[in-house]
């Protein structure tokens, strides 16, 4: 997470989360190309890799029935481009665009989007793509969820620099409401009567100093 400095609220990360959010592993870069209110059919998908398998193969999948409408195989370098063209012919509903390929640790890769289309085949809905760390199901609730909210998908174990820098700013503000919290020291408890129990807040001036009941 970053070097580690003392702080007077201990230690804490140096980590800047405005420069020091990049990713950690492969990094897929997709452009769904479709906006809404626009017609899906003809739009241009783009996708870019870097740290990929090298040999191994970056593919563009539509979706509900698969098919793959661009592909390209991955450099030496572990980079890769890939573009495609969404077909026309689409039925109304939701429909995604997966970009999958091959970490260079052999496990998959995969970023993924959904948009929604109505009998015109104009967009109605759209999650741009996003990339996970474990594959998702392109059917799931999870990409149902994100086109209802018109977001995309985040896996924040991605982005763990950013992550940590969040967490230990959460802990330090924990910390320092903890710490004013023990600097004023315990409430003083209100006075009892004789009786044991406790006094009113206010009394009456000629009430002070006899005894008060319940």
């Amino acid at each position: 997470v970053g070097p580690i400095v003392d702080s007077p609220l201990g230690p804490i990360s140096t980590v800047n989360i405005f420069t020091d959010s990049a990713p950690i592993g492969p990094v897929l870069t997709v452009a769904m190309g479709v906006e809404v209110s626009q017609k899906a059919a003809g739009r241009p998908v783009t996708a870019s890799a870097t740290f990929i398998l090298p040999g191994s193969l970056l593919e563009i999948v539509l979706r509900s029935d698969p098919v793959v409408i661009g592909s390209a195989v991955v450099g030496a370098d572990g980079s890769a481009s890939a573009t495609g063209v969404i077909p026309a012919g689409l039925e109304p509903g939701q429909h995604t665009i997966e970009v999958r390929g091959t970490g260079a640790d052999g496990m998959a890769v995969q970023s993924i989007g959904a948009f929604e289309l109505d009998d015109q085949n104009v967009v109605t809905g759209l999650a741009p793509a996003g990339q996970t760390v474990e594959p998702v199901d392109p059917e799931s609730p999870e990409m149902e969820r994100a086109l209802a909210a018109g977001d995309p998908l985040y896996d924040p174990t991605r982005y763990q620099a950013a992550t940590a820098a969040i967490a230990v700013a959460a802990a330090a503000g924990a910390t320092a409401i903890g710490a004013s919290a023990r600097a004023r020291g315990p409430r003083p408890a209100r006075p009892r009567s004789t009786d044991g129990s406790r006094l009113r807040r206010s009394l009456p001036a000629c009430t002070r100093g006899f005894p008060v009941g319940r």
